[in-house]
């Protein structure tokens, strides 16, 4: 049976730019979240990410593929094409 992902947590997509604020809150609250982040390999939030102290911070995790995300409406934060990838995971309380 597929593990869901929905049970009692909740759904964070940050604003990009406040990734580290957001993953120091996490820790701070052990919060059981599941987070959207692009793939930015050249951040310093993504190395921590897979670091070692985040592996046990990681029930699971999921790229979504380039050109995944399509926009609803004009008003979509990313306009016609969501051009990278994202990572979502899945955080338990430790």
């Amino acid at each position: 049976m597929a593990q869901d992902w929905s049970t009692g947590v909740s759904y964070i997509l940050p604003n990009f730019h406040m990734i580290d604020r957001i993953l120091d809150k996490i820790e701070r609250d052990n919060a059981e979240v599941v987070i959207i982040v692009p793939e930015w390999p050249h951040k310093a939030w993504w190395r921590r990410v897979y670091s070692g102290a985040w592996r046990a911070r990681l029930l699971k995790a999921e790229m979504i593929p380039v050109r995944t995300l399509t926009p609803y409406n004009d008003q979509c934060f990313f306009g016609t094409d969501f051009t990278m990838a994202l990572l979502v995971m899945r955080t338990p309380r430790l």
